[in-house]
This record gives structure tokens, sequence and C-alpha cells, in this order.
């Protein structure tokens, strides 16, 4: 094959880009792939190796007898994705790398899905995102008979493309996971608002920063062992597991119910997530969650009683960065907060500062996490110190 032109990859890259903030774009980032690389089918697949899950794919030039096959019979049984979790990130490999030919050869996904469909035994692909159970990968296949004139420039165009496919994925991650949430807290403080995204079993795959804190301080909700999402309180943990039947049944209702002790009661709303929440693109695969999910809510207690007293004892902040610390968790700005407190911008910008240091903290939303679940948990049971990449 010729080597790539420099228009051409320019055109890939900017299709990327625009992947990042339009995610129907996607399809063509994969088609311009696809032809640049010789014509060979390329994909885009996220699995859940801890539960052995397929969380969803993007495909352009497969048979589509191929992709029935796969996905119906091989969801999370491919051979070239059980060594995933130990592959290099943003860095495309061949095949053989992945998994020995002679080890592929000997599965039932290569005599089903691999031999009869133009014993694409060669290609390669790269990780593009990868959690403690969840990757992200994008790939092409090629055929035995081609591989040596196809496989090795569709290594070194994935490689090109790394650096903008990669950047493309994490943006349009983030701008998911916002558009969720503003569907999910119309109507609520975003500072006293937690959210948690389920798969179909139960399984955590998106947590904002507010639902990482309670995860951290633990008492009102809680993840298993599995990775599963569970309410410590009997009856809470009932609604859920019903909400889970009803989502893989299709039948889910919107359901609300309190959780917590009887001085600090939060809402619990559970409802599911449809395609017009998140719009067009590949949102199950961007959130980590194929197919549908649960949208869980934690409207926290508004009260401050016990709040500002909490945080001074507990992180030794003084009266006015406590309560700037409760003011962002209310959702207010700097410039807000020093309008309604009469001060300067300049003075509450310190206390701000003052207040992450003292907490060990590096982001204004992670001083606002521990303000709001100072409101919910006795000093003894707050954590002393956030995880900062909430």
């Amino acid at each position: 094959m010729q080597p790539i032109s420099l228009e051409r990859l320019r055109h890939l890259s900017t299709l990327a880009f625009s992947a990042a903030v339009d995610g129907r774009a996607w399809a063509r980032v994969l088609a311009g792939i696809s032809v640049a690389a010789g014509g060979v089918p390329v994909h885009l697949i996220g699995e859940d190796r801890a539960s052995g899950l397929h969380i969803g794919h993007l495909e352009h030039g497969y048979d589509p007898e191929t992709v029935r096959r796969f996905t119906r019979d091989y969801r999370g049984q491919s051979p070239w994705m059980q060594n995933v979790m130990s592959e290099p990130l943003a860095r495309a490999i061949p095949c053989g790398l992945m998994c020995p030919d002679a080890e592929v050869e000997r599965s039932a996904f290569y005599a089903d899905v691999v031999r009869p469909f133009d014993d694409m035994i060669g290609g390669g692909g790269a990780v593009l995102a990868r959690g403690e159970d969840r990757v992200f990968k994008i790939g092409g296949s090629v055929p035995r008979r081609h591989r040596d004139r196809l496989e090795p420039a569709l290594i070194d165009l994935l490689n090109l493309l790394i650096g903008p496919l990669t950047h493309a994925w994490q943006i349009g991650r983030h701008l998911a996971a916002s558009a969720l949430e503003r569907q999910a807290l119309a109507g609520h403080v975003l500072g006293a608002t937690a959210l948690f995204v389920l798969t179909p079993t139960g399984r955590l795959a998106h947590a904002n920063a507010e639902g990482t804190a309670l995860l951290v301080a633990g008492g009102l909700v809680e993840v298993d062992l599995l990775g599963r999402l569970r309410f410590p309180a009997a009856a809470a943990q009932l609604q859920l597991a019903a909400a889970l039947d009803g989502l893989r049944r299709g039948a889910l209702a919107l359901m609300e119910f309190p959780v917590g002790p009887a001085e600090a009661i939060a809402r619990v709303r559970l409802s599911g997530i449809t395609a017009d929440v998140l719009g067009d693109g590949p949102a199950g695969l961007l959130l980590g969650a194929g197919g549908p999910c649960l949208m869980v809510v934690l409207s926290l207690p508004p009260s401050r009683a016990d709040t500002i007293p909490r945080l001074m004892a507990l992180h030794g902040l003084t009266r006015a960065e406590a309560e700037v610390a409760c003011a962002l968790a209310d959702g207010l700005t700097p410039a807000e907060i020093a309008e309604t407190r009469g001060a300067s911008l300049h003075t509450v910008r310190n206390q701000i500062k003052s207040a992450m240091a003292k907490c060990g903290v590096h982001r204004a939303a992670a001083l606002a996490a521990l303000a709001t679940l100072a409101q919910v948990r006795k000093p003894e049971a707050l954590p002393c110190k956030l995880p900062d990449k909430l």
C-alpha cells in the first residue's frame, strides 16, 4: 500500500476531533480509517473484563452475519480481548501480539466467526481507555491472504491517529457524563445531589463527584466486591433490586423512596436512561454501560445545622472557610458567594484556597463534596481526605 497522505491524515484527525463533541461522527471515523487502511473492516468495542460482559460496539465494513453471530453467541469471548488489560495503552499492536495465532485457531470463536468470514485472523488494534475493569479498544480485521500487505498499514495508521482518537474518546466520555448529569440533576441543588449509573446487573458504571464522596464515606450507599452498588438499608436495597429487575424486563417505572437516619434523610430516585437523554452516538460505550442503564439519584438534605461545626472540627477550618465551602456545595460560584457575604472576590478565593489546603484536596468540587458529606455523616464517619480525582 502507498503511505497515507498528509491531507488524508489531517482529514481523519479532524473527524476524530469532531467525534469528541458529536458522537455520531464516530461512524464516520471508522469509515475513514477503513478506507485509508485499504478497505479493512474496523470496529470500536468496550468490555467489562471483571464480569466478562460486552459493553457495546460500533463497526464498519463487517459482514452483517458476522456481526449477528458475534453479538448473539460470542460477546466478551474474543481471544484477542483476553489479555487486553495488560496491553500497552494508546499504542496499536498486531493481532498476533494480542493472542498467538495457534491459540486463536483452537477456539470456537475462530471456527464460528473468523474462519467462515474470509478467515480474518490478521489486523490489530489499540486500547483507547482502560479502567480497573473496563476497557475500550479500536481496531480492524485483515484476511489471512492479505495480511502481509494490509496489517502493517493498519497498525501504522492507528498509531498515527492514536493521539486524536484517545483525546476524542476522553472528551466524548466527559460530555456524555455531563449531559447525563444535567438531565438527572434538573431541579436539584448540584452540590447536594449524588448521581450513579448502573448496568442491568447493578455494576457501577459512573458516579459524579458527590456520588464518589458518598462511596468513600460509606453508610448510605456502598459497592460490593463484584462492583455492584448496594444500599446497606434492607428496604432501600429491595427497591433497588426491583428497579434493576424492571430495567432488565423493559418495564421500569420511576421510583422514589427515602434512605438514611431520621435526622438526615436522603431522597432516592431511580429511573432508566434512554437514548433521548444522551442524544446520538455511542453513549453506552462512552459511559461504560452498554444497553439500558439505571440512573440512581440521591438528593441529600439541605440542613446546615451541624455542617459548619463538623467541618471546623474535622478539618480545622475557620467559620468563614466552612461557610464558603457550604456555599460551594449549594452550587454558588465564588462571585456569587462574595456578593452574598458582602466580601471581595479576592477574599472568597483565598478562603476557598485555604480550605482546600486544610482538607487536602486540589479542586473546588472536592471541597464542595466534603461539605455535602458533612450534612449526612457524623464527624467520625467522614473521610479525612477525598481522592483527588473525583
